[in-house]
This record gives C-alpha cells, structure tokens and sequence, in this order.
C-alpha cells in the first residue's frame, strides 16, 4: 500500500515578522501536542513545511492522509509564532503538489489584482510588476512540474 499523503497550503498573516520553515513547523508541532496531547504528537510525526515564500507569506505542508485532519484543526488556533503574533489562514488542501501550486498561483493573481485596481498612478504600476513578476515566475515555474 503506498503511502498518501496530504499538502495543506497556508498564508501566514504576520505583519513585520520573519520566519524560516523550521519555526512555522515548531509551533504546529507545538500546538498540536498541546490541543491533541502525545497521541496528536506522535501521529503526525510525517509533518514537514516543504515550502515557505516569506515575501508572499504562502507555506505548503506536508502530512499523511488521515492525521492531516489534526493539522488542520489546530492551525486556527495559532495565535504565535517565535512569540510574535501571527494567524494561518487555509487556502488548499490537495493530495499533489502540482495542484497545490496551481491553486498558490491563483491566489497569488487574485491578491495581485486586488492590489493593482487600487494603485492610482502608472508609475506606481510599473514599479509593481517589477517587483512582483519574479515571484509569480517562480510560482508559474514550480506549477508545470
């Protein structure tokens, strides 16, 4: 029997703060211990962050199937991070990572057309798209794989 897995993609909202990979995957292993208690603990020992964009404040993690449901309850209840106030707010759980990607990318466009509609001049639209089209290259990128 293969082995399924779960990829739950998240935004971090976290204003001013700066994480890595390894923090965001401590304090879920830390809340779930907390709310699930060592069973909880012990059941997602498979939990790993596999992606983290700190400019976009998008994660993907990864989890078996099954325990990936007390992953997901528990990511509402993190209020910080590092000791820093922070909320994970859930936008995709899939079973591929292709799939996961192709939704991070419609995401992203729809945040980037939020923005865009409210800046005013076309100067400040320029310096916009030259910021942000490396990023959405990279998320096009990792998508078509």
């Amino acid at each position: 029997m293969r082995a399924k897995r779960r990829y739950i993609t998240v935004e971090v909202i976290a204003p001013g703060a700066s994480f890595t990979k390894g923090d965001i995957e401590k304090s879920v292993l830390e809340e779930v211990e907390c709310i699930h208690g060592v069973f909880g603990r012990a059941a997602v020992t498979s939990f790993s962050v596999k992606y983290w964009n700190p400019v976009t404040c998008i994660s993907l993690m990864r989890v078996f199937f099954g325990p990936h449901k007390l992953i997901t309850t528990v990511l509402p209840l993190i209020t910080r991070i590092l000791g820093q106030p922070a909320q994970f707010h859930t936008i995709f759980i899939g079973a591929t990572l292709k799939r996961c990607y192709l939704n991070i990318q419609k995401y992203e466009v729809s945040k980037l057309e939020k923005l865009w509609l409210n800046l005013s001049t076309d100067e400040e639209r320029r310096k916009f798209k030259i910021h942000f089209t490396k990023e959405l290259a990279n998320v096009e990128r990792k998508s078509k794989r």
